[in-house]
């Protein structure tokens, strides 16, 4: 009797202690555990202290990424960013495991994501002095050849600054220095970090550019925008932006869809999805001080006087839609900033130019 007591109670603890081992990774799905190692603090680990299972996932997916750091999110499980992918240093990628070292799946199959790209040519200074110039896409081909004749070599090679980067909105960047080419991947990692805010509508293709030389360029899907990377490495003397030839229609995460006719209203849509307050490339810093009138291509002037009335060049532009002009402010307005000022803005020019100062 003494036995079978003994071993009942034995049972209980091991039971007991297997019960108190789960963690609260084992208790949400994978999308709620990411969410919830984005939300938690973290701490910075070596690439030694991940699971195994982990460390195996990461040579045998995510081995052709150059620059790789991980955390971990206490009783969670880790966090793992890379970035350079095939030595492109706007190729960024994040993965998360549980705490048993199982990668996490996203619920649309997504972890990476391409924050910007290098306007070529570009140089690379190798780890033995000898340079690489990088004229097209195939060259960075060149770069993987010289570590592949160089196995022992575990430098990553020098990129030779200045150069230009060009985002997915098709805003290009002087980058002057390896600090500033750090900061600008930092931030790319916190707008991943941000993946609620980041990118809360998509653009609806096809979509057609403006370009500042009177070209345009139609865009069919997302895999177009390589022209328009092509288009500024051809005009690297011209650092004003593109514009979109609007209206065009932008689709919500959650299938809603709503027509936009001017980059302001653009912008005011970008604001509304509440990027963080310390995300720099956050470029709409002011809003619009209504009453505001827009003067349309035919002669018409429309009033707004709230952010409701955007409705109203929706409507305009359905009954026009043979007429791809802009409508234009009427001058003068004033903007309001986010720590309240105001300013009082003339002309399309003062406005482009207070956009652009966004950027600073």
């Amino acid at each position: 009797m003494h036995i079978k007591i003994s071993l009942i109670l034995l049972s209980i603890l091991i039971f007991s202690g297997c019960e108190n081992s789960t963690t609260k990774s084992d208790e949400l799905s994978d999308d709620q555990l990411m969410q919830a190692i984005l939300d938690a603090d973290k701490e910075n680990i070596s690439m030694e202290n991940l699971p195994s299972s982990s460390i195996d996932v990461i040579n045998q997916d995510y081995n052709d990424y150059t620059e790789i750091d991980a955390k971990l999110a206490s009783g969670l499980g880790y966090q793992v960013s890379m970035d350079g992918k095939g030595y492109k240093p706007g190729d960024h990628n994040e993965v998360y495991f549980n705490m048993k070292g199982r990668k996490l799946k996203h619920i649309q199959d997504r972890d990476s994501f391409k924050c910007f790209e290098l306007v070529l040519p570009v140089t690379f200074v190798m780890p033995d002095s000898s340079s690489i110039i990088v004229e097209d896409e195939s060259g960075y081909m060149a770069v993987r050849t010289w570590y592949g004749n160089n196995p022992d070599s575990n430098k990553k090679p020098i990129l030779q600054y200045p150069l230009d980067i060009i985002y997915q909105d098709s805003d290009t960047q002087k980058i002057k220095n390896i600090v500033e080419m750090k900061s600008t991947k930092k931030d790319c990692q916190k707008w991943d970090d941000n993946k609620k805010n980041w990118k809360c509508f998509k653009l609806v293709y096809p979509i057609t550019y403006k370009m500042f030389d009177g070209s345009t360029i139609s865009m069919e899907d997302a895999t177009d925008w390589a022209e328009i990377k092509a288009w500024h490495e051809s005009n690297s003397g011209i650092k004003e932006r593109p514009t979109l030839d609007y209206p065009i229609d932008i689709t919500y995460r959650d299938g809603t869809i709503k027509t936009i006719i001017s980059d302001e209203e653009m912008h005011e849509y970008y604001r509304s999805c509440s990027h963080k307050d310390d995300d720099k490339k956050d470029w709409v810093c002011f809003s619009l001080v209504y009453p505001i009138t827009y003067i349309m291509s035919d002669g018409s002037s429309i009033s707004m006087e709230d952010a409701k009335d955007w409705i109203e060049l929706k409507t305009w532009h359905k009954s026009n839609s043979g007429i791809k002009e802009r409508p234009t402010l009427d001058y003068p307005i004033n903007i309001t900033y986010r720590d309240g000022t105001t300013r009082t803005i003339i002309s399309d020019v003062e406005m482009q130019s207070a956009r652009e100062d966004c950027r600073d």
